[in-house]
């Protein structure tokens, strides 16, 4: 389960990487919405974690409910407070 928790920062971080090329890529991301992050989940087996920077998750008006929010510079710091066996899903909008 560590190697899982570890592969989705590490996917994750990539991701952030990837979110400042150019918008010409956009198009060809896939995406999933809420909705169905919420239908293909069991509540009770996983961890939503809302990493938007402070100022994006402020001002949006999407926000998942029961999602934790946490800083996304600060992995190193939080990472290991949550339930190995659990699915950790990270998301920023």
């Amino acid at each position: 389960m560590k190697k899982h928790f570890f592969l989705v920062i590490a996917l994750f971080i990539i991701g952030l990487l990837l979110s400042g090329m150019s918008s010409a890529f956009e198009k060809d991301v896939p995406r999933i919405t809420k909705e169905d992050v919420l239908k293909g989940m069991n509540k009770d087996d996983a961890i939503i974690i809302d990493v938007r920077t402070d100022r994006d998750w402020a001002d949006s008006d999407q926000k998942i409910k029961g999602a934790i929010r946490q800083e996304p510079g600060e992995v190193k710091d939080w990472a290991g407070q949550y339930e190995k066996a659990k699915k950790i899903i990270l998301y920023c909008n």
